[in-house]
């Protein structure tokens, strides 16, 4: 090699090591999103109303700063021919054809684009969520900036949580107060119990594969998240909850070595400890009571459309929308008028069937195949680096709980930066 290549090389090189460092920032500005609005509602009481403008507005510049990072990173790939597609990829691509031709064959509206107020979530926020959340995480990141993500999620969450406590305790937080449900930062306590499952996920999964701090950690960050889940009541989330952790225990016991130990550990811990709030939490109890004899109604034939707060009525008024237009659906936010007539809601509370009502049944299919080949990957990958597997846990436990709920702008772009570290595996670089 001559002096020139060398010397080519390593500028490369080193380029390419910087946009590994750049590759990480959006997914820290979404925790540090979370943060921005903890402290706002804590230390300013007319963020009671003003959240509803601030969270979106933030979302919106951090998607700015956002994009010129994945630029840089897609740059850098291109000029180092070292572009990596896996099959969860082409799935994700597939899924946003989908999008752009339903889009056109229904109508580009305000609505279609960037979604309704409250939820924004329209096709350029989906967009963005795949092209430059999901590739930019799933870009080669320095193993310390994967540590530091992971603790900062944690760490972010457990201060949600230490805040949302003491509220309960003195309803002194006034931007947490007069919602629906215990929500702490969020919109709808349902949307606190999906991202609740995420760290969940998370946290068990550091405790299991990790040693040390980031073992302590963890198991301090997952009981602090499992004590506000049930604090929370979501129901679609302490069923997401619970059967990840239940799939995290048996893949990790059926292993060898201190994960399969600790998997056991904490499984005989998590039974001690769901048996107590069983005891002590009264409308836990009540709420899990009732999701039980709804389940078993359904399952024994009798339609009980008012099961899961009125979802499987809706499932079924959605399904048959979806027959009528299969292929293309109805557009982003197409059956919101109608649905509003007829259910007192506009989205099916159910995101596997929302795309399909959206995009139309291949673009549904699309996006769940996606996320279960990135899961597996992310399973099979964990035996090389843990972080694979705890953001497959992660990805897994996120679309449990969206089969109760709906994607939001502050809660499903977590989900896309774990889809692309439970995919990546970085040994296709020709700088490593």
């Amino acid at each position: 090699m001559s002096a020139r290549e060398k010397e080519r090389n390593g500028f490369f090189s080193s380029i390419h090591y910087k946009v590994g460092t750049i590759a990480a920032v959006p997914a820290l500005l979404l925790c540090a999103m979370l943060l921005l609005m903890l402290l706002l509602d804590i230390f300013i009481p007319s963020m009671k109303n003003g959240q509803y403008v601030v969270f979106p507005a933030a979302a919106r510049i951090i998607s700015l700063v956002s994009i010129l990072c994945m630029a840089a990173c897609f740059g850098d790939e291109l000029e180092t021919d070292s572009l990596h597609v896996d099959l969860k990829d082409i799935l994700l691509a597939l899924f946003a054809v989908c999008m752009l031709i339903s889009t056109a064959v229904n109508g580009i509206s305000h609505d279609a684009i960037f979604g309704v107020a409250y939820r924004y979530v329209g096709v350029y926020d989906l967009m963005l969520f795949i092209f430059v959340y999901m590739y930019t995480a799933g870009r080669r990141w320095k193993k310390d900036l994967k540590m530091i993500f992971l603790v900062s999620f944690m760490a972010v969450s457990d201060l949600i949580a230490a805040a949302f406590f003491f509220n309960l305790a003195t309803g002194r937080i006034i931007a947490f107060n007069d919602k629906l449900e215990p929500a702490a930062i969020f919109y709808h306590g349902n949307h606190y119990g999906y991202f609740l499952v995420m760290v969940i996920a998370v946290s068990a999964g550091c405790f299991i594969s990790y040693k040390g701090r980031m073992a302590a950690m963890g198991a301090a960050s997952l009981f602090i998240s499992l004590g506000a889940l049930a604090m929370n009541r979501s129901m679609g989330g302490i069923i997401a909850a619970g059967s990840v952790l239940t799939i995290m225990i048996i893949v990790s016991a059926a292993g060898k070595g201190d994960a399969g130990r600790r998997a056991l550990s904490l499984l005989a811990v998590l039974a001690i400890a769901a048996a107590a709030a069983l005891v002590l939490v009264r409308p836990l109890r009540e709420d899990m009571i009732q999701t039980a004899s709804e389940f078993l109604q359904i399952i024994s034939g009798d339609n009980n459309i008012y099961a899961g707060n009125g979802r499987w009525g809706i499932w079924q008024y959605v399904a048959e929308y979806i027959a009528d237009y299969p292929v293309w659906g109805y557009g982003c936010e197409g059956i919101a008028d109608i649905m509003k007539d007829y259910t007192l809601t506009t989205s099916p509370h159910n995101e596997p069937l929302t795309y399909a009502v959206f995009f139309g049944i291949p673009a549904a299919v699309f996006y769940c195949a996606a996320v279960i080949t990135a899961v597996i990957k992310g399973i099979r990958n964990g035996r090389h680096d843990p972080v694979n597997r705890i953001a497959a846990y992660a990805v897994l436990g996120y679309f449990l709980s969206s089969i109760f709920g709906l994607a939001f702008f502050y809660t499903t772009p977590f989900e896309f930066v774990f889809l692309g570290l439970a995919a990546h595996r970085a040994n296709y670089s020709k700088f490593e």
